[in-house]
């Protein structure tokens, strides 16, 4: 089996350790290579890649996306729940899944800076 349009993981011997490089292969080249010195962080590393992918497939899917409200979005996606458990702890992760559903750059930073007047 070709790792063509996969994402890879290779375990080599380093200078002083082994290493976990991770990549993504397109065409017989590699990109997006990132190498981690524990297994464990290149598995999480992997895991979430896939996870995302998994997430713009599904999204990829959604008819009339452009037209929807944010929460729309976010309902119709099945990311309400993940949204809302990461967007206090891990902004970065919720910007990710509102850029997937196509949210403008203006908009995330709104919702993700959004001071509570204390009626929420």
């Amino acid at each position: 089996m070709s790792d063509n349009d996969r994402i890879a993981l290779t375990i080599k011997r380093g200078k002083y350790t082994t290493e976990y490089e991770v990549y993504y292969k397109e065409r017989g080249e590699k990109h997006s290579v990132r190498t981690f010195t524990t297994e464990n962080e290149a598995c999480k590393y992997v895991l979430a890649e896939i996870q995302k992918q998994i997430t713009i497939e599904k999204v990829r899917n959604i008819v009339g996306l452009d037209g929807m409200t944010v929460n729309e979005r976010l309902w119709t996606s099945g990311l309400m729940d993940e949204f809302d458990k990461v967007k206090k702890t891990n902004k970065s992760k919720a910007a990710q899944l509102l850029r997937i559903l196509r949210v403008d750059q203006p908009s995330i930073d709104k919702i993700l800076n959004k001071k509570t007047d204390g009626n929420n």
